[in-house]
């Protein structure tokens, strides 16, 4: 299906198989050379917002390099090859479906492989329903069929690795009842025989289907008796389960579904209150509750989505406790910003960008959170550190980093905070100035606009660090402003920079004074009027400076851009008359 067409969709239940069926998929057209030239996967099941912006971003980041979060450019790289992408956990972001249809359209060489417990209802949409396994009937004991002819016996021992199991099993109808009892009330779903294969290394088979069909009832009494019978069979076997762990254990798996994606210990120590918590954690992977890899030097736990909505259920049950949690949540993660960002302004500047990149779903759930909480103050936290609002735009998620800007801008309103305003228009003025070029000279106004409001607040006797540092942005803007009278857009560029190198100076502010007299080079070299000469021994003398300035700071990029700029310009100062 997914040679032939361009868009199919696997449906199904939670915990049925949609993401290890398309991931297997993926692989094996990885290796077929001939079907498509690439295959990666997009995982959607963490977006904290069902937009097309977030289907752009995701996309974007999933192909890599120095992609802007824009569809124009997803579709400049999808052109011209045979590329499938894997759109995992597609019913978190349904109002995105309108990028998918025109990406469909305009990349012809493009094939779509969703997972979604809904159809996206796109034109030429393929659907195939992922099946649960087939579980053999209570007939099948007088039969002489062997249990190994059934994909769910199949799977539950492997994952069991238990020799009662294989007892049980027998040759023939002399399979144990109870071994046929358990498949049938995991309803077929790997999921559920996972969490049951778990125990059955320990628990004998006849006390796990005795435990099992009391669950399973008390979950149909509790949901009525309208209930999916499939569905109810997977709760009955993850609360089952969960009976089974230590109390701290049972405590800890529903706190741990405020997390987005993975998560590393010390945020399960910090946000969820539980003492020991890597034993716990690994308890927890060995009741298939969760998954262990590593990263960054340090084990890294993931809870699958299905399992982390039922987690997140049982949390919600208790009064007030998922929202406690969520501002815990959001207060680690900004203090895990704080200390990245603390590494980015260091020597360890790749360390902390690899940080902010390892926890980026949890950054952008603890925003959405403190959002929907009307936690304003957070949100003009996150949207104001330095680290991340450069990270976004290096990492191409410009229209992220604009809509992070204007989260920020409107809690600081809510806050009716003067000073937090100004520092929100500084923000949202960069972000502006950061978008891609279609549009560029509108959204420098909007930039220039914020950059003027900063002005207004910010003065150079009573705020001069911040008043230098909005005057270095503005004058950014006006020096690649587009359209207009060019002359007079540089000149005022270049009254700003002046201006913010009464207060950054070299010995007091080496790496601003650095950059601002960068900013300065870039526009005499751009100047269009005076002598050509003259405007370039003064760019030469500031990037001169600007040297001096970022070798003081061991701003390594900085000392290399300079380098490759002045060699440029002193060979037009070479021709010129």
């Amino acid at each position: 299906m997914v040679r032939d067409h361009r868009l199919v969709t696997l449906t199904g239940m939670g915990g049925v198989g949609k993401t290890r069926l398309a991931w297997e998929i993926m692989q094996r057209l990885r290796r077929d050379r001939d079907a498509f030239d690439n295959a990666l996967i997009v995982d959607l099941t963490h977006a904290t917002e069902n937009s097309e912006q977030s289907v752009v971003t995701k996309i974007a980041t999933a192909l890599g390099g120095p992609l802007r979060d824009h569809e124009d450019e997803i579709v400049r790289a999808l052109t011209g090859s045979a590329i499938l992408l894997v759109l995992d956990g597609f019913d978190t972001v349904l109002s995105g479906a309108a990028v998918v249809d025109r990406l469909i359209r305009s990349c012809p060489g493009l094939h779509l492989l969703a997972t979604s417990r809904r159809p996206l209802d796109i034109d030429g949409e393929q659907c195939h329903e992922v099946q649960a396994m087939e579980t053999p009937e209570a007939a099948f004991l007088a039969g002489t069929a062997s249990l190994d002819k059934f994909d769910s016996f199949q799977l539950f021992s492997a994952r069991a690795h238990g020799a009662n199991v294989e007892a049980a099993a027998g040759d023939h109808a002399g399979a144990d009842p109870k071994l046929v009892e358990v498949l049938q009330m995991t309803a077929g779903i790997p999921l559920a025989i996972e969490l049951v294969a778990a125990r059955s290394r320990e628990s004998p088979l006849f006390e796990i289907a005795s435990a099992l069909d009391k669950k399973r009832v008390e979950v149909w009494g509790r949901e009525g008796a309208e209930a999916d019978q499939a569905h109810a069979s997977l709760v009955a076997c993850f609360e089952w389960t969960m009976a089974l762990l230590p109390a701290a254990a049972r405590e800890l798996l529903p706190r741990l579904s405020v997390f987005a994606g993975e998560f590393f210990a010390d945020a399960a120590e910090a946000v969820c209150e539980v003492a020991n918590v890597s034993d716990h954690l690994r308890l927890l992977v060995q009741y298939s509750l969760l998954t262990q890899e590593e990263l960054l030097r340090q084990n890294r736990y993931r809870m699958l989505e299905t399992i982390r909505l039922l987690a997140a259920d049982m949390l919600d049950r208790i009064a007030g406790e998922a929202d406690r949690l969520k501002r815990l949540h959001a207060a680690h993660f900004l203090r895990v910003l704080w200390s990245a960002g603390n590494q980015v302004a260091g020597k360890e500047h790749f360390a902390g960008l690899a940080r902010i990149g390892a926890d980026l779903d949890n950054i952008f759930t603890g925003i959405e959170n403190s959002r929907s909480l009307q936690d304003h103050r957070p949100v003009v936290d996150y949207s104001s550190e330095f680290a991340f609002t450069r990270y976004l735009p290096m990492t191409g998620r410009v229209a992220e980093n604009l809509a992070l800007a204007m989260k920020g801008r409107a809690a600081a309103a809510a806050l009716a905070d003067a000073g937090l305003i100004a520092a929100c228009d500084n923000n949202l003025g960069n972000a502006y100035t950061d978008l891609p070029v279609d549009e560029h000279g509108e959204n420098l106004r909007l930039a220039i606009e914020c950059f003027e409001s900063v002005l207004r607040f910010y003065t150079e006797r009573d705020f001069p660090q911040d008043w230098a540092r909005a005057q270095n942005n503005l004058g950014v803007a006006y020096r690649t402003l587009p359209g207009g009278d060019r002359t007079e857009n540089i000149n005022r560029a270049i009254a700003c920079f002046e201006a913010a190198l009464r207060f950054r100076t070299e010995r007091d502010f080496p790496l601003g004074w650095a950059e601002t007299q960068h900013n300065l080079g870039n526009a005499y070299v751009n100047l269009p009027t005076g002598a050509r000469r003259a405007n370039l021994e003064r760019a030469i003398a500031c990037y001169e400076a600007a040297l001096r300035g970022y070798t003081a700071a061991e701003a390594t990029k900085g000392i290399q851009r300079i380098n490759e700029v002045l060699k440029e310009v002193r060979e037009q100062l070479s021709g010129s008359s």
